[in-house]
């Protein structure tokens, strides 16, 4: 029997393989005894770390999204009373991760260009997707916390994605002073 520590080390050996595979040869086209065979394991040891697919998919999404949520949480805590300095902190953190780890930009790359749409894996895709609006939600409180304290303009339209992302990019213009 493996220790806790041997059995989280072999499931992120076969993250790490699923990873590596899912961004050479996508999601659909990839096989889970391929994905072991990467890792050096058996397929029965992918199986009893993961159901399929949509499970390695989704906890590759959960590993990128939970140390990002913690830096978010940390940055709620330090500027909780400064919606713009949160909007700008997590925007700049996004950005940094994007640019500076590769783990980001592997799982990035593939969600958005490796992921083909089949049944097998349509359930981490939805998911997924339902993270980013769940995100996107989270920003337009920010954006709205902010015009009620007179740190941006009112005719922000905080609902749709080119006036969050043109307040992301141009926040310094439309601040009111």
């Amino acid at each position: 029997r493996k220790t806790k520590a041997e059995a989280l080390e072999t499931r992120n050996q076969i993250l790490d393989a699923a990873e590596r595979v899912f961004g050479e040869r996508g999601v659909a086209r990839t096989s889970l005894h391929e994905i072991a065979e990467s890792a050096g394991l058996t397929r029965g040891a992918v199986y009893w770390h993961f159901k399929g697919k949509y499970d390695l998919l989704s906890a590759l999404w959960q590993r990128v999204l939970l140390p990002l949520d913690e830096e978010f949480a940390a940055i709620d805590a330090e500027l909780g009373s400064d919606p713009l300095a949160r909007i700008r902190a997590k925007s700049s953190r996004v950005a940094h991760r994007i640019v500076h780890d590769p783990r980001t930009q592997n799982i990035m790359g593939i969600a958005l260009l490796r992921c083909e749409i089949v049944d097998e894996i349509a359930a981490a895709k939805a998911q997924i997707l339902r993270e980013r609006d769940d995100c996107r939600a989270k920003m337009s409180i920010e954006f709205a916390q902010a015009v009620a304290v007179k740190q941006l303009r009112k005719d922000i339209d905080l609902d749709t994605a080119e006036g969050c992302a043109r307040l992301i990019h141009e926040a310094k213009p439309l601040i009111t002073r």
